[in-house]
């Protein structure tokens, strides 16, 4: 099944040069440093390989993000960090789905997500569990969680949202990685109360 995953990839750029980013083996691109009058660096990305979106580019600690223009693919920098740029990127994989389970929405709204390490160690990268969250709402809503493996260093939470719910404050899907070798656990809000721009927009996600 084809699930929209966050993959987080740190890279370091040569100055002079074309630097070749690879992601995955359907993911590559390259960055280069055009000529410039400006004071600040002005980074192009260009020989895209694979169907992703670029959703933020922050510095090396991964603590500032920087000026990203999606439809010149470009972004900008004061600095030069030779230790790295950090790619957040959302692009579609293919996960397997080994098991999927039914569970409801607390009274309250509130649900509490829990999975122990050892529950996903059996976990191969591109595997998913998926978890049905009903509601006792009148529409009788169900949202779909996926515990997703990404790699061998990554778990994934997702729960896909399109119903615009509020999740923690959020009205999108939701998202959260944890280290492979973590338990699993997440406190949520839901608010059913769907906002009039959602319910007027339906391009929203």
């Amino acid at each position: 099944m084809l699930l929209k995953t966050l993959l987080i990839k740190r890279a370091i750029i040569n100055i002079g040069g074309v630097t070749h980013i690879t992601v995955n083996d359907d993911i590559q691109f390259s960055v280069v440093i055009p000529p410039s009058d400006k004071s600040s660096h002005v980074y192009q990305i260009q020989d895209v390989k694979g169907n992703f979106e670029v959703l933020e580019i922050r510095d090396a600690d991964d603590e500032r993000s920087l000026p990203y223009d999606r439809i010149d693919k470009t972004f900008a920098s004061n600095y030069h960090f030779k230790d790295g740029f950090v790619f957040h990127i959302l692009a579609e994989l293919d996960f397997e789905i080994l098991e999927e389970n039914d569970d409801n929405c607390g009274t309250e709204n509130t649900y509490k997500l829990y999975v122990s390490h050892a529950s996903l160690a059996t976990l191969k990268p591109r595997e998913c569990v998926k978890t049905n969250i009903n509601f006792n709402d009148s529409s009788k809503t169900v949202l779909s969680s996926y515990i997703k493996k990404v790699d061998n260093e990554t778990i994934e939470v997702h729960i896909v949202n399109p119903h615009h719910i509020g999740i923690n404050g959020d009205y999108s899907d939701f998202r959260m990685q944890f280290p492979g070798t973590h338990d699993v656990s997440v406190n949520l809000f839901f608010d059913l109360n769907i906002p009039k721009s959602y319910k007027n927009d339906g391009n929203k996600k």
